[in-house]
Order: C-alpha cells, then structure tokens, then sequence
C-alpha cells in the first residue's frame, strides 16, 4: 500500500526532489533521489547509568543476545525463535534472548509467536521486555554478548547503529537496508540457516579477540552517521533544489 501511495505521488510531478534514508529505500522511487541518513544522536546514552536491579538480572553468567524492534510480522520474531531453538540445541541453554519492542494489535500474530515459544520450550531463554525506559534499554545494550538482526524489511535500522555504539557485535541477515547501515567487516548472511546463525552468535559471544575485532569495527562504521556529515549532505541537498 505504501508504495503505490508514493507511486501515485510521483506521478503527480510536484516534487522537485525526493530523499531516503537509505539506498534500498532510494530505489523503490522512481524519481531522482538522494541518500541521507537519518540523525542518530548517541550521545543521550553517554548520559546515562545503567539499572543496576536490571543489569544484576542479567549478568549471571548466560550468553545476552539482543533485538531491539517492533513486535510485527516484518521483524523476523519467527526466524529469531527457530535460531534461538537450534542455539539450545547445540550450546545448551546458557542463553538469554532479550526482546524489545511494542507490541501493536495483532493478536494472531502474537499467539503464534506465543505457540512458538513454548512449543519448543524457550520460555527459560527467550524474554520479551515490551517498551523499556531509555535507562534500561542503554542496560540492555550494555550488558549483551551479541545483536541479532533477521528482519525481513528495514528501511534503515537504527538499533544497528545503537548496538555499534556500545560495541555490541551485530549478526545479521541480509535483508533491506541492513547490509548498507551495518557497514564492512561484520557478520551477515545472505540466507536463513537457523544452525549458521546460532554457530555465529556461540563464535562471537565466546571469543573475546573476534568480538573485540567486530566492535571496534563496528564503532569504525559508526562515524558514517556523525550529525556533522549528515547536516553537510542536508544542507547540499536543500541548496541545489532552491538553485533549481
């Protein structure tokens, strides 16, 4: 639905120029448009102390492995519980998967990860906190091992980017725009293999020298986003179109 509106849009020939937050979003235009990313502002977080009631709930010696995204269909919820299946499968449950995310009004959607779960007995290891404060949302990042990613559509995916702040390493898979925010040098998998996907999170969580090497590169790719380039690029753009 959104794209024929912004199909209809275009058609209109009223717009003198069209941008996105990304090159996969850029494509889906049919019109000249340009690229700029959207304002990041990390250093909220640097304002902030972690919960401790929080981060002592989940430092007790099990591997935290993150998403951080609305509860809808689009988001991989299914692709994150098989991985998480296939995990406990192979490592055991010294595990803890940490969503979070609002949950909207689907109620067939929410049963069936509900049916997900306990079908396969993951109630111990998968934990959906809902909306969190920003507080606990910065504990959360702080005190994970890894940030799974296996969404279906991203336009651009911010909490890549919050996840690179705190050099959390990301594994992700290869969908939308998330390969273009990730940047080099990070683990992305172009196919869902449940297996592949829990071998890499038990690689990065357990290896302290490939999960520093992911991080630093990480904070590498960070520096894309800094609000003095993207102010740069957003004021380019308004001047060419106002030289229209």
């Amino acid at each position: 639905m959104g794209r024929n509106q912004t199909q209809k849009i275009v058609e209109l020939g009223r717009v003198a120029k069209y941008t996105a937050d990304s090159s996969y979003n850029a494509s889906e235009i049919d019109a000249p448009c340009e690229v700029i990313p959207p304002y990041v502002n990390m250093s909220e977080f640097s304002k902030l102390k972690v919960n401790p009631q929080l981060m002592d709930s989940l430092v007790d010696g099990k591997i935290n492995i993150l998403f951080v995204g609305r509860v809808v269909p689009n988001k991989g919820y299914h692709h994150l519980i098989n991985t998480m299946d296939q995990y406990v499968s192979l490592y055991g449950e010294g595990v803890r998967l940490n969503l979070v995310g609002g949950f909207f009004d689907n109620k067939k959607f929410l049963a069936s990860l509900e049916k997900a779960v306990n079908s396969k007995a993951l109630g111990r290891v998968i934990k959906f906190h809902s909306k969190v404060s920003f507080q606990d949302l910065h504990t959360l990042y702080s005190c994970s091992h890894a940030f799974l990613v296996m969404s279906e559509h991203e336009g651009f995916c911010v909490p890549v980017l919050e996840a690179q702040y705190h050099k959390i390493p990301v594994i992700a898979l290869d969908r939308g725009a998330v390969k273009d925010t990730l940047g080099d040098n990070q683990v992305i998998f172009h196919e869902i293999d449940y297996k592949l996907f829990a071998a890499a999170l038990y690689k990065v969580a357990t290896n302290h020298s490939y999960r520093s090497f992911l991080a630093d590169q990480g904070s590498i790719n960070l520096k894309r986003f800094a609000r003095s380039k993207v102010t740069d690029q957003l004021t380019r753009t308004i001047q060419e179109v106002q030289n229209l």
